[in-house]
């Protein structure tokens, strides 16, 4: 757990040097992408990327996930770790640098983007999705954008995770969803999900046959945990409506996050892998923290990195006292082992029920 907070570390001492937003930005995904870059045995699929990679085995993956893999299948498995980082962070990257310069707002949503769920710890156990919501992150992160370099993007995102395709509507809805809507309106929409949403996804699951799987074998209860906390996260931005409300921007990623929130309420019922569907949604929240606490006295703020900070360690903990393996509880640097050494290492890791 060490390297997590060292790495937090880093980010708290860049915040606090006198140095421009982009620069601090820069420093910050540099330092990400090498944590990521450079990890081993990190998250719930990647032992069995790596056993993939290494037999070659990889027909059945999306046409842009297959080419990452195949090069890394020509040379070493941490190939595929590092290519999967340096796209990941790039699309968060650029997403905040034009977020932050055109709104002219803080990075202090970096400190959510890195200690919270739906963001960087996730992004090391779920690969080929995180490219995927990283390109949505950064397709959301400018409305106005041409619609078809946006749905480009998208087609992109669906070459590395096909089920990213749900949120093609989202895109071409985006001028409708760029309007806030009165509060009662998304309270009833969410009792709404609670009530009949599992009912809605059984229904839809056996009459496509999309996540049968996942629906008759219950992962994980973990997802409740972060569904509590998502549930507060939604509850602080209706509180801080107004500043949201001040930019159509903003106004769509606060819908989108709620959208995240209404499938999360749905799909929670059935474990985590379920509840995937609602990541990329979800996942604009480094942002709506962003906006709302630029406006924020300093105080706020350095309440809001605590609290971060203390959600981190709170997952860290629940992580490592998880008696099956955990996507946070691995990590390491992959160069304190040579490949015979991590080759054996991956052949006793690789999950019974592990499905990618």
């Amino acid at each position: 757990m060490v390297y997590y907070f060292l790495l937090f570390g880093y980010l708290l001492y860049i915040y606090h040097l006198e140095l421009s937003v982009r620069l601090q930005l820069s420093l910050s995904f540099l330092a990400f992408f090498a944590f990521s870059a450079l990890r081993f045995n990190a998250g719930f699929d990647y032992p069995v990327y790596y056993e993939l990679i290494s037999t070659g085995a990889i027909d059945r993956f999306e046409p842009l996930s297959r080419v990452l893999m195949g090069i890394a299948s020509l040379t070493d498995p941490m190939v595929f770790f590092a290519l999967s980082s340096a796209l990941v962070v790039l699309f968060y990257y650029l997403a905040f640098d034009r977020y932050c310069s055109t709104y002219r707002l803080s990075l202090i949503g970096v400190f959510s983007f890195l200690c919270l769920p739906m963001a960087f710890l996730d992004s090391l156990g779920v690969v080929r999705q995180f490219i995927a919501i990283a390109i949505f992150f950064y397709v959301a992160s400018d409305i106005r954008r041409n619609l078809y370099v946006s749905l480009g993007l998208m087609l992109l995102a669906i070459l590395f995770h096909a089920a990213i395709a749900i949120l093609i509507p989202v895109v071409l809805l985006r001028r409708y969803l760029a309007r806030l809507l009165n509060l009662p309106v998304y309270v009833l929409a969410w009792l709404a999900a609670l009530a009949l949403g599992s009912v809605v996804i059984t229904r839809v699951s056996l009459w496509t046959g999309w996540y049968s799987y996942y629906l008759t074998q219950h992962v994980s209860d973990s997802g409740y945990k972060i569904y509590a906390l998502m549930c507060a996260i939604l509850i602080y931005f209706l509180l801080n409506r107004r500043l949201i409300s001040a930019e159509r921007n903003h106004v769509y990623l606060f819908n989108c996050f709620f959208l995240g929130l209404l499938l999360y309420s749905a799909a929670v019922p059935f474990g985590i892998h379920i509840s995937r569907i609602s990541w990329a949604l979800l996942a604009v929240h480094p942002l709506l923290f962003s906006v709302i606490l630029t406006e924020k006295p300093t105080a706020i703020r350095v309440l809001f990195i605590g609290a971060c900070v203390a959600i981190m360690a709170i997952f860290l903990v629940l992580a490592y006292r998880n008696p099956d393996r955990d996507p946070l509880t691995q990590y390491e640097p992959f160069f304190i082992h040579d490949r015979v050494d991590r080759d054996q290492i991956m052949e006793r890791a690789i999950p019974e029920n592990a499905v990618i």
